[in-house]
């Protein structure tokens, strides 16, 4: 019996030691990217960024004997779940194998000789909507676009024409080609190429894959902002994330992706037109109305950018934020919209902090690392081509002037801003903000104000002119206009009967042009009281004031007086 033990004894362990050191099935598959994060413009050309790469381990296939095997890859990613197919190869018999990708938005497959449509959406650009505008891009050149290639990194510039009056919309055919680049038209690819479009202003680019393609272990994965990629092997996944700087669209993003002002990449058959991107208060063509309220006031935006009278709003109380989108193809096309503030530096998105967004697929993300606000919710409706995005924040901290940029985009990512300067401000409400009192430059009575204006020769502002009967308007609010010369600027001052400030509207001031002096001898002065025909002396006097006014006039030109005269 005691040697029977001793057999079972010895079995168990001999069965243990032969089961525990076989590796685990899950541990002979590894997946490792070289970051865990990506940005959605990596691996482009003279962007001084390297190709994403990942490194697929098989233990199984490592000292086989057989060096140089091949093994097959899935790589998707949320926007693509189908993806693309790699071939990767052994290097030498280690069980290690490598791949590449770019990060396209769609398949951005072009041959060595397609064309396609490239091109910005800068309504800044378009300086006179009464004219078709040219973009002149170059070495120098702040905007426009610039086409790099691996065969070609030297690369080219491309000038652009605005597609219509008013459109703001400026674009270009590029040309690939396997002949030598041309300036303004074609760059010079092969097959397996990587091409960049970038935009000069901000320095967004698109990257691209030129077929056919002989490296099988580099492809383009179809891809947008904050996809996770993955690689999938042997039933196991390794994964990246896809990000655009600090912010949706801040720092980052190709020229049609979130971020960017560009139109993008258009062609090959994909897209036959060119839409214009979700709006707030116009379509680019015809204007509407209500494209924003705040805390249930009501303001058209009809430009591309706009000045409204700041709005106040006090730590723990519900701010309401209203925006109306339009979109020509319809509201269910509106895929994103975010609201940025609290900016460093100058008001842009890449500036801002703080914002909040709604993304049709992952609903709401909040980005505010500065605590302001301890709520923030966003709800939407569709209703025909307008979707109604409602914001409602309660904030927790004050926060100085702040612009508000409103930026939204569509399911084929072309993009729209919509910047409003100077919107809003967070005041403690136990602390409240007095209106400036400055005696000698505060005025109440706007017909004292402009006879002030005009005696310092001023023109006259549109603001003045519009708001005549500022008490008739705002029933409960006092206007007052703070007027400084020093600067060139008028503010217009809002208060409630408290003396709190509510907002304010700067204007410029443009002073006259300066009119030769002219010497007034009153020779053409009339008095408004009719002489008496009956009365004879009144009008021999009236003769006798007359006679000198020639007198003087003689004089001053310097004719010879008569002695009869």
């Amino acid at each position: 019996m005691k040697n029977w033990i001793s057999l079972v004894a010895v079995s168990v362990v001999l069965f243990s030691m032969c089961l525990f050191s076989l590796p685990p099935a899950y541990a002979a598959t590894t997946i490792v990217w070289d970051t865990p994060n990506h940005s959605i413009f990596d691996g482009g050309i003279n962007t001084f960024t390297s190709i994403p790469q990942f490194t697929v381990t098989d233990t199984h296939l490592a000292g086989n004997g057989i060096p140089n095997q091949q093994i097959t890859v899935l790589v998707n990613s949320t926007s693509d779940p189908t993806g693309i197919t790699l071939t990767l190869t052994e290097s030498g018999d280690s069980g290690t194998f490598t791949g590449n990708v770019i990060f396209t938005n769609g398949t951005e497959l072009y041959g060595t000789s397609s064309s396609q449509t490239v091109g910005i959406n800068d309504p800044s650009l378009n300086t006179n909507p009464n004219a078709v505008e040219t973009i002149i891009s170059g070495p120098v050149s702040v905007n426009g676009i610039a086409v790099f290639s691996t065969t070609d990194n030297t690369g080219i510039f491309m000038n652009l024409t605005e597609t219509g009056k008013n459109t703001g919309i400026f674009t270009n055919t590029l040309h690939f080609t396997t002949g030598p680049s041309v300036n303004g038209s074609s760059i010079s690819v092969n097959g397996g190429d990587i091409v960049t479009i970038e935009d000069l202003n901000n320095l967004d680019v698109e990257n691209e894959l030129v077929t056919p393609n002989p490296n099988h272990s580099l492809g383009g994965v179809p891809s947008q902002y904050g996809d996770r990629v993955d690689v999938v092997y042997n039933g196991v996944t390794g994964s990246t994330f896809l990000n655009a700087g600090s912010a949706p669209g801040g720092g980052g993003g190709g020229l049609i992706r979130p971020g960017s002002v560009l139109l993008g990449v258009l062609g090959s058959g994909k897209y036959s037109d060119i839409f214009d991107p979700p709006s707030i208060g116009n379509d680019y063509n015809y204007k509407f109305g209500g494209g924003i309220t705040i805390n249930g006031k009501s303001f058209d935006i009809e430009n591309y950018s706009t000045t409204i009278p700041q709005q106040v709003l006090k730590i723990g109380e519900p701010a309401n934020f209203g925006f109306k989108i339009f979109d020509e193809r319809g509201a269910y096309t509106i895929s994103d919209v975010v609201m940025y503030f609290h900016f460093k530096g100058d008001p842009s998105a890449a500036n801002a902090d703080t914002w909040i967004s709604w993304d049709k697929y992952r609903g709401q993300i909040t980005h505010d690392p500065n605590n302001i606000f301890n709520k923030a919710s966003v709800n939407t409706k569709l209703e025909g081509n307008y979707i109604y995005a409602n914001f409602t924040l309660v904030p927790q901290k004050t926060m100085p002037d702040s612009s508000l940029i409103m930026r939204m985009w569509d399911d084929k990512l072309a993009l729209g801003d919509v910047p409003i300067w100077g919107a809003i401000v967070i005041v403690d409400p136990n602390a409240p903000v007095p209106v400036k009192k400055v005696p000698t430059n505060q005025y109440g009575d706007y017909v004292t104000l402009e006879q002030i204006l005009d005696n310092d020769g001023y023109y006259i502002p549109n603001l003045l002119n519009k708001l005549h009967s500022m008490h008739d308007i705002y029933t409960s609010l006092d206007i007052n206009w703070v007027y400084d010369k020093g600067t060139d600027k008028l503010t217009m001052v809002e208060s409630d009967k408290s003396g709190n400030l509510m907002g304010e509207l700067v204007c410029n001031l443009a002073k006259k042009i300066a009119q030769p002096a002219v010497t007034d001898h009153n020779y053409f002065l009339f008095t408004v009281q009719q002489l008496n025909r009956q009365d004879i002396s009144q009008e021999e006097q009236a003769k006798l004031v007359e006679a000198q006014k020639a007198m003087n006039l003689v004089e001053e030109l310097g004719l010879v007086r008569h002695n009869n005269f």
